[in-house]
């Protein structure tokens, strides 16, 4: 295995965590922290895989973890992340959380925050098991079955749910912006939503049979349903949190326990495991006609490979291989990503084709070949997705509606996979010819899609014939300007009937959406449509549209009559009788 490079360190890594990049750039990472246990002194340590404050290969070889730092911990540090490129944040078994910043100009590490006891029983501290970061809001969870929340800005605690647990919980992770998702040592994974103020779970899911604890959870970067956790038996445990109370797949993994579980961010097809046993697994999704090559020389002959399991009667219209119970179509390939070991792999991370290591045999392994396709492919996402963006804003403004309008998520990702067949300017719409050849040249595949060669090519377009690009755009008058009565004045947006949306299938006037003309005076929308409206994304709540206020109704307006000037206008200057509002949604 000549892609590794080991390093030991004469101190037993219990945690291990890249400096996050961003997914846009082509950069791979090359800086990351780590944190002992059950040493006399315990660290927390930054080391460098590139040649930013190396001090040299004296002490090793080349492309060996070079050390650039490290500071003291108080207790065995349980859990660590990065709140962002200059603060960590650790959990310790003294029950403290503490904010360390990384001064990378002098490459040293001082204390930025601390929250001393914050896990704790009655008379003595608990440990604090798990720590996750949205700067600047910090989640921690401890043996006292606490759940507390932080800001990185603030110096006191934002929030306890005290007894959130009646017995240890061991990580904890986002599940939404607003929501976490915890497990504990009875087999149980439960979901906190934050917006609400009950000291309940919103939902518990449980192992059945045996309560097992379960000590790591991931959840899928992109379709947040999927949660995978692993635990004491070191089985790997997929669960559809919108589906039943029970896992949806469990596959054997390792002999002991599972201590944590990673999808890969940005290519999720892709998961990694580490155990007790000391294993480091590398899982994966893929046909029985796709066998890649998991390490340089090909596979290796003696690596496990087994097909997930899933409950009879599983539903198998769900998209994702991890949800698949139909071992003919997808499989889960498992490949060793270590040389033998007998001492436990406590911590691992991954990030683009990194990955990072820490064991209880005092080494830490670094391994930047990873799989290709398991990292940052070479076939990297480019402005080109920009301009797909582009064109599916474009028809949403021109239209009134998404060009890829479903009830659900899962539909919406079909169409969008199939958007040679799904894809049709709508002739209600009635657009001009510019306007629909724009959208149909922005929304098509990246090998000929318009603004591949550059914007110059866009601004070429008939759309834009009218726009004089080479003079500052912000001084031109707008082709069109609207009336706005005041800062809240919301008049100039459509509202929207959600069941009588266009449709793809749609061919005649008839289907046309008719609010406009026939539930508001004039045409006109109310001037308050938006009261008390809160923007959330399409993808929060499974996908399902937030309810409105009823529209502001007028008094004796009659929407038979409402494109005329008839008896009921007549009626309504002269105060006649209210109709009744109809729900709407707005989007």
């Amino acid at each position: 295995m000549e892609n590794i490079n080991a390093k030991y360190v004469s101190q037993k890594i219990s945690k291990t965590r890249w400096k996050p990049v961003s997914y846009s750039s082509l950069q791979q990472p090359d800086v990351f922290a780590t944190g002992s246990w059950d040493n006399e002194n315990n660290k927390i340590s930054i080391w460098s895989i590139g040649n930013n404050g190396s001090s040299g290969t004296d002490d090793g070889f080349e492309g060996d973890p070079q050390l650039l730092c490290e500071h003291k911990h108080d207790g065995d540090v349980l859990d660590l992340q990065f709140l962002d490129q200059d603060r960590i944040v650790t959990a310790s078994s003294t029950g403290a959380v503490t904010i360390f910043r990384h001064h990378q100009n002098s490459q040293t590490i001082s204390v930025s925050q601390q929250w001393a006891r914050a896990h704790r029983y009655p008379c003595d501290n608990a440990p604090c098991t798990g720590v996750v970061c949205s700067s600047p809001e910090i989640v921690t969870v401890g043996e006292d079955g606490r759940i507390i929340v932080f800001r990185a800005d603030q110096e006191g605690v934002n929030r306890v749910i005290e007894n959130a647990d009646s017995s240890t919980i061991h990580a904890v992770t986002f599940l939404r912006t607003t929501e976490i998702l915890t497990v504990n040592s009875i087999g149980q994974l439960k979901m906190w939503d934050f917006r609400q103020q009950s000291n309940s779970p919103s939902q518990i899911l449980s192992l059945s049979g045996d309560r097992v604890p379960l000590h790591c959870v991931d959840r899928h970067p992109n379709q947040q349903h999927i949660v995978a956790t692993g635990g004491q038996d070191g089985m790997l445990c997929v669960w559809d949190v919108r589906q039943g109370s029970t896992p949806f797949s469990l596959m054997e993994a390792h002999s002991a326990e599972m201590w944590e579980v990673h999808f890969h961010p940005t290519n999720p097809d892709h998961l990694f495991t580490c155990s007790e046993d000391g294993s480091l697994l590398h899982w994966e999704t893929s046909s029985q006609s796709e066998m890649p090559s998991f390490l340089q020389g090909g596979r290796n002959n003696s690596m496990m490979s087994r097909s997930a399991m899933a409950p009879v009667g599983g539903n198998q219209s769900l998209i994702s291989a991890w949800l698949s119970g139909d071992s003919s179509k997808g499989r889960l390939e498992t490949s060793h990503m270590l040389p033998s070991q007998t001492l436990s792999v406590n911590s691992l991370d991954v990030l683009g084709q990194c990955l990072v290591c820490g064991t209880d045999g005092e080494a830490i392994f670094v391994n930047r070949q990873i799989p290709e396709d398991a990292g940052v492919k070479s076939d990297r996402y480019t402005q080109l997705c920009d301009w797909w963006s582009v064109g599916v804003i474009l028809y949403e403004m021109v239209v009134g509606q998404p060009p890829f309008l479903a009830t659900t998520p899962l539909e919406t990702q079909l169409k969008v996979i199939n958007w040679k067949s799904t894809l049709h300017v709508l002739p209600q719409a009635k657009l001009s010819p510019e306007a629909s050849d724009l959208i149909v040249k922005l929304c098509r595949g990246p090998e000929d899609r318009l603004g591949k060669n550059g914007t110059d090519e866009i601004k070429a377009h008939p759309f834009f014939g009218a726009v004089d690009f080479s003079s500052d755009l912000r001084q031109q008058a707008a082709p069109y300007v609207p009336t706005i009565a005041h800062s809240t004045d919301t008049s100039n947006f459509d509202p929207v009937d959600p069941d009588k949306l266009w449709s793809s299938d749609s061919d005649g006037e008839d289907d046309l959406n008719d609010t406009l003309n026939g539930w508001f005076r004039n045409g006109k929308h109310p001037e308050h449509a938006f009261y008390e409206f809160t923007f959330r994304r399409f993808f929060d709540d499974n996908g399902h549209p937030y309810s409105c206020p009823k529209p502001i109704e007028y008094e004796g307006y009659d929407e038979d009559e409402a494109d005329g000037e008839g008896p009921a206008q007549e009626e309504a200057a002269a105060g006649g009788s209210a109709t009744q509002g109809r729900d709407l949604v707005y989007v």
